[in-house]
């Protein structure tokens, strides 16, 4: 599309939410230490992925057509780790739905107009937001 891009010199496959730590595990005194603490003991960074698209969200933000251009990716290890993350919502005393692990659009932001959208915004960053097939 010959759109310029902004991007956070970054990338990285979201596993919680900000929304989901400042909602859910904040309030269950689960601390971002403990939530590291899991994904190393788990070994996120030997997380295996699969890719399945190019991904891209629009949402009009101050009166202006916006768009972020992502990856869309399947991993069962980063389910599991979400599970096990939802487990320990439980254990503090959390519903089992109060976090919910299946909820989980995984990708990879590659660049965005003004600024990254998300769930908020409306974007899901799933299969049905794919543009184009990515051929490795």
């Amino acid at each position: 599309e010959r759109k310029q891009l902004t991007n956070r010199g970054e990338a990285h496959i979201t596993v919680v939410t900000p929304v989901e730590y400042w909602n859910v595990l904040k309030p269950r005194g689960i601390t971002m230490q403990e939530s590291n603490d899991l994904a190393e003991k788990m070994n996120i960074q030997g997380s295996k992925f699969q890719i399945l698209c190019l991904g891209r969200g629009e949402a009009v933000v101050d009166s202006k057509k916006e768009q972020t251009f992502y990856v869309v990716i399947k991993s069962d290890d980063l389910l599991n780790l979400r599970k096990r993350i939802q487990k320990l919502v439980v254990s503090k005393g959390g519903s089992d739905t109060e976090f919910n692990a299946m909820q989980f659009y995984s990708h990879i932001t590659l660049g965005f107009t003004k600024r990254d959208l998300h769930e908020s915004d409306g974007i899901i960053k799933d299969r049905s937001s794919c543009i184009s097939s990515i051929v490795i």
